[in-house]
């Protein structure tokens, strides 16, 4: 699934934000967080990146 919209007589606009392609699940900690990893292409360059979330507990 990718995060592009339909535009006039089907053509496609990519979205505002590139998809994360083959993500990662790399650690998760229930009382902490978790880190995933993937990566973005952009103009046909891959961008790799990862993310750390972490839970607030508020």
């Amino acid at each position: 699934m990718t995060l592009e919209s339909l535009a006039k007589f089907g053509a496609t606009i990519p979205g505002a934000i590139p998809d994360l392609l083959d993500p990662q699940l790399l650690t998760f900690g229930s009382d902490r967080g978790m880190m995933v990893c993937g990566f973005e292409e952009i103009a046909g360059v891959r961008y790799y990146q990862g993310w750390w979330m972490q839970w607030i507990n508020e």
